[in-house]
Protein backbone atom coordinates (compact mmCIF):
# COMPACT_ATOMS: atom_id res chain seq x y z
CA UNK A 1 0.00 0.00 0.00
CA UNK A 2 3.00 2.01 0.83
CA UNK A 3 4.63 1.97 -2.73
CA UNK A 4 1.94 2.19 -4.71
CA UNK A 5 0.71 5.64 -2.27
CA UNK A 6 4.04 6.98 -3.04
CA UNK A 7 4.20 5.95 -6.66
CA UNK A 8 1.11 7.53 -6.72
CA UNK A 9 1.51 10.85 -5.44
CA UNK A 10 5.42 10.99 -7.73
CA UNK A 11 2.90 10.20 -10.57
CA UNK A 12 0.76 13.18 -9.36
CA UNK A 13 3.44 15.65 -8.79
CA UNK A 14 4.77 15.65 -12.36
CA UNK A 15 1.50 15.85 -14.00
CA UNK A 16 0.57 18.79 -11.56
CA UNK A 17 -2.63 17.46 -9.47
CA UNK A 18 -0.79 16.26 -6.18
CA UNK A 19 -3.02 18.25 -4.04
CA UNK A 20 -6.09 16.50 -5.29
CA UNK A 21 -4.56 13.00 -5.39
CA UNK A 22 -3.56 13.12 -1.63
CA UNK A 23 -6.67 14.66 -0.63
CA UNK A 24 -8.58 12.30 -2.70
CA UNK A 25 -6.49 9.58 -1.26
CA UNK A 26 -6.51 10.20 2.25
CA UNK A 27 -10.14 10.46 2.26
CA UNK A 28 -10.83 7.19 0.18
CA UNK A 29 -8.35 5.17 2.57
CA UNK A 30 -10.32 6.33 5.50
CA UNK A 31 -14.25 5.32 3.87
CA UNK A 32 -12.31 1.81 2.38
CA UNK A 33 -10.24 1.18 6.28
CA UNK A 34 -12.32 -1.77 7.26
CA UNK A 35 -12.19 -3.20 4.41
CA UNK A 36 -9.99 -6.02 2.87
CA UNK A 37 -9.36 -7.55 -0.36
CA UNK A 38 -8.66 -11.12 -1.01
CA UNK A 39 -4.80 -11.51 -2.83
CA UNK A 40 -3.75 -13.50 -5.72
CA UNK A 41 -2.36 -16.61 -5.59
CA UNK A 42 -2.72 -17.53 -2.11
CA UNK A 43 -1.26 -14.79 -0.50
CA UNK A 44 -2.38 -13.07 2.34
CA UNK A 45 -5.44 -10.75 2.10
CA UNK A 46 -4.62 -6.46 1.29
CA UNK A 47 -6.22 -3.70 2.16
CA UNK A 48 -9.17 -2.58 -0.32
CA UNK A 49 -7.42 0.66 -0.76
CA UNK A 50 -4.72 -1.24 -2.73
CA UNK A 51 -7.75 -1.99 -5.89
CA UNK A 52 -8.18 2.00 -6.53
CA UNK A 53 -4.65 2.73 -5.93
CA UNK A 54 -3.56 0.10 -8.87
CA UNK A 55 -6.47 0.89 -11.13
CA UNK A 56 -5.22 5.02 -10.69
CA UNK A 57 -1.50 4.13 -11.74
CA UNK A 58 -2.62 1.89 -14.55
CA UNK A 59 -4.07 4.82 -16.32
CA UNK A 60 -1.73 6.86 -15.77
CA UNK A 61 0.89 4.18 -16.99
CA UNK A 62 -2.14 4.38 -20.47
CA UNK A 63 -1.35 7.79 -20.87
CA UNK A 64 -4.71 9.60 -19.06
CA UNK A 65 -3.37 12.22 -16.84
CA UNK A 66 -6.90 13.98 -16.70
CA UNK A 67 -7.88 15.07 -13.55
CA UNK A 68 -10.81 14.13 -12.82
CA UNK A 69 -10.31 10.47 -14.17
CA UNK A 70 -7.89 10.13 -11.88
CA UNK A 71 -9.65 11.21 -8.93
CA UNK A 72 -12.59 9.59 -9.79
CA UNK A 73 -10.76 6.37 -10.19
CA UNK A 74 -9.78 6.81 -6.43
CA UNK A 75 -13.29 7.03 -5.33
CA UNK A 76 -15.22 4.17 -7.95
CA UNK A 77 -15.81 1.97 -5.43
CA UNK A 78 -16.64 4.53 -2.59
CA UNK A 79 -20.26 5.09 -3.46
CA UNK A 80 -21.46 1.55 -3.78
CA UNK A 81 -19.40 -0.09 -0.72
CA UNK A 82 -18.95 3.34 1.54
CA UNK A 83 -21.44 5.75 1.22
CA UNK A 84 -22.42 4.64 4.93
CA UNK A 85 -19.01 5.95 5.92
CA UNK A 86 -19.47 9.40 4.18
CA UNK A 87 -23.13 9.95 5.57
CA UNK A 88 -21.52 9.26 9.39
CA UNK A 89 -18.65 11.38 8.46
CA UNK A 90 -20.43 14.68 7.43
CA UNK A 91 -23.19 13.77 9.62
CA UNK A 92 -26.09 13.75 7.67
CA UNK A 93 -29.50 12.83 9.10
CA UNK A 94 -31.68 13.47 6.58
CA UNK A 95 -34.29 11.00 4.63
CA UNK A 96 -32.15 10.48 1.01
CA UNK A 97 -30.47 7.19 0.30
CA UNK A 98 -26.72 7.15 1.59
CA UNK A 99 -25.45 7.04 -2.25
CA UNK A 100 -27.26 10.23 -3.25
CA UNK A 101 -25.91 11.89 -0.46
CA UNK A 102 -22.29 10.43 -0.87
CA UNK A 103 -22.27 11.59 -4.77
CA UNK A 104 -23.36 14.91 -3.74
CA UNK A 105 -20.39 15.34 -1.26
CA UNK A 106 -18.04 13.62 -4.29
CA UNK A 107 -19.70 16.75 -5.99
CA UNK A 108 -19.29 19.50 -3.16
CA UNK A 109 -15.19 18.46 -2.67
CA UNK A 110 -14.43 17.30 -6.33
CA UNK A 111 -16.57 18.69 -8.79
CA UNK A 112 -19.21 17.87 -11.26
CA UNK A 113 -17.51 16.01 -13.27
CA UNK A 114 -15.74 13.70 -10.91
CA UNK A 115 -19.48 12.75 -9.13
CA UNK A 116 -20.50 12.07 -12.56
CA UNK A 117 -17.86 9.58 -13.24
CA UNK A 118 -18.35 8.16 -10.19
CA UNK A 119 -21.98 7.79 -10.78
CA UNK A 120 -21.57 5.92 -14.21
CA UNK A 121 -19.29 3.31 -12.43
CA UNK A 122 -21.33 2.92 -9.70
CA UNK A 123 -23.30 -0.45 -10.34
CA UNK A 124 -27.27 -0.41 -9.47
CA UNK A 125 -28.30 -2.12 -6.55
CA UNK A 126 -30.50 -5.18 -7.59
CA UNK A 127 -33.83 -6.25 -6.18
CA UNK A 128 -33.49 -9.56 -4.55
CA UNK A 129 -34.09 -12.91 -6.27
CA UNK A 130 -32.38 -12.42 -9.19
CA UNK A 131 -30.50 -15.37 -11.17
CA UNK A 132 -26.73 -15.11 -11.69
CA UNK A 133 -27.67 -15.00 -15.53
CA UNK A 134 -30.19 -12.04 -14.57
CA UNK A 135 -27.72 -10.18 -12.79
CA UNK A 136 -24.85 -10.60 -15.30
CA UNK A 137 -27.34 -9.50 -17.71
CA UNK A 138 -28.00 -5.95 -15.33
CA UNK A 139 -24.03 -5.57 -15.00
CA UNK A 140 -23.41 -5.71 -19.09
CA UNK A 141 -26.79 -3.32 -19.41
CA UNK A 142 -25.62 -0.63 -17.15
CA UNK A 143 -22.12 -0.65 -18.62
CA UNK A 144 -23.64 -0.38 -22.17
CA UNK A 145 -26.28 2.52 -21.02
CA UNK A 146 -23.97 4.33 -18.30
CA UNK A 147 -19.87 3.92 -19.01
CA UNK A 148 -19.48 2.63 -22.59
CA UNK A 149 -20.78 6.15 -24.22
CA UNK A 150 -18.69 8.27 -21.49
CA UNK A 151 -15.18 8.33 -22.62
CA UNK A 152 -13.69 9.40 -19.01
CA UNK A 153 -16.16 6.48 -17.05
CA UNK A 154 -15.06 3.84 -19.76
CA UNK A 155 -11.45 4.29 -18.96
CA UNK A 156 -11.94 4.38 -15.24
CA UNK A 157 -14.22 1.07 -16.06
CA UNK A 158 -11.47 -0.32 -18.20
CA UNK A 159 -8.86 -0.19 -15.53
CA UNK A 160 -11.28 -1.98 -12.99
CA UNK A 161 -11.84 -4.74 -15.52
CA UNK A 162 -8.23 -4.87 -15.88
CA UNK A 163 -7.31 -5.64 -12.38
CA UNK A 164 -10.50 -7.72 -11.56
CA UNK A 165 -10.95 -10.12 -14.89
CA UNK A 166 -7.37 -9.30 -15.71
CA UNK A 167 -6.08 -11.15 -12.09
CA UNK A 168 -9.02 -14.12 -11.95
CA UNK A 169 -6.20 -16.68 -13.98
CA UNK A 170 -4.09 -16.24 -10.16
CA UNK A 171 -7.02 -18.28 -8.75
CA UNK A 172 -6.56 -21.05 -10.70
CA UNK A 173 -6.12 -24.22 -8.70
CA UNK A 174 -6.58 -21.78 -5.96
CA UNK A 175 -10.45 -21.40 -5.78
CA UNK A 176 -13.30 -23.49 -6.88
CA UNK A 177 -13.54 -23.54 -10.52
CA UNK A 178 -17.27 -23.00 -10.21
CA UNK A 179 -16.99 -19.60 -8.76
CA UNK A 180 -14.05 -18.67 -10.76
CA UNK A 181 -16.09 -19.84 -14.24
CA UNK A 182 -18.91 -17.67 -12.44
CA UNK A 183 -17.54 -14.49 -12.30
CA UNK A 184 -15.02 -15.02 -15.58
CA UNK A 185 -18.98 -15.51 -17.36
CA UNK A 186 -19.92 -11.89 -15.78
CA UNK A 187 -16.90 -10.48 -16.98
CA UNK A 188 -16.62 -11.82 -20.82
CA UNK A 189 -18.88 -9.89 -22.48
CA UNK A 190 -17.93 -6.62 -20.75
CA UNK A 191 -14.92 -6.90 -21.97
CA UNK A 192 -16.33 -7.43 -24.93
CA UNK A 193 -18.07 -4.67 -24.98
CA UNK A 194 -15.31 -2.16 -23.38
CA UNK A 195 -13.39 -3.41 -26.29
CA UNK A 196 -15.42 -2.41 -28.54
CA UNK A 197 -16.18 0.97 -27.27
CA UNK A 198 -12.65 1.87 -26.77
CA UNK A 199 -12.16 1.41 -30.53
CA UNK A 200 -15.30 3.81 -31.19
CA UNK A 201 -13.96 6.58 -28.97
CA UNK A 202 -10.76 5.85 -30.78
CA UNK A 203 -11.86 6.45 -33.99
CA UNK A 204 -14.10 9.40 -32.63
CA UNK A 205 -10.69 11.16 -30.84
CA UNK A 206 -13.10 11.36 -27.80
CA UNK A 207 -9.65 9.07 -26.34
CA UNK A 208 -6.37 9.64 -27.67
CA UNK A 209 -5.05 6.63 -29.64
CA UNK A 210 -2.61 5.68 -27.21
CA UNK A 211 -4.71 5.66 -24.29
CA UNK A 212 -7.21 3.62 -26.25
CA UNK A 213 -4.57 0.92 -27.62
CA UNK A 214 -3.08 0.09 -24.22
CA UNK A 215 -6.56 -0.41 -22.50
CA UNK A 216 -7.37 -2.09 -25.49
CA UNK A 217 -4.58 -4.41 -24.83
CA UNK A 218 -5.60 -4.54 -21.13
CA UNK A 219 -9.06 -5.76 -22.45
CA UNK A 220 -7.85 -8.32 -25.07
CA UNK A 221 -5.54 -9.91 -22.27
CA UNK A 222 -7.58 -10.24 -19.42
CA UNK A 223 -9.86 -12.02 -22.36
CA UNK A 224 -6.88 -13.79 -22.98
CA UNK A 225 -5.78 -15.19 -19.51
CA UNK A 226 -10.04 -16.32 -19.16
CA UNK A 227 -9.53 -18.49 -21.19
CA UNK A 228 -8.89 -21.51 -19.26
CA UNK A 229 -11.45 -20.89 -16.65
CA UNK A 230 -14.14 -20.05 -19.60
CA UNK A 231 -13.04 -23.31 -21.56
CA UNK A 232 -13.63 -25.26 -18.60
CA UNK A 233 -9.15 -26.23 -18.65
CA UNK A 234 -8.47 -24.22 -15.22
CA UNK A 235 -8.37 -27.45 -13.08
Amino acid sequence: SSLLTMTLIHEAERIGIRDDIETALSYAAWFHLDQMRANRAGFPKTPYIEHPLRNTIRIIRWGCEDRDTLVASIFHDVVEDCAGRIVEMIDYTGDEDDMIVALRWIEFTFGAGVADIVSRVTNPVLPPGLSVEEKNASYLNHFVERVAGHAKALIVKCADLADNAGSLFHHIGLVAVTSLFRRATKYEPVLVAASDALVVHSRNRTISKDVASNALMAMQSALETMKPILEGDSK
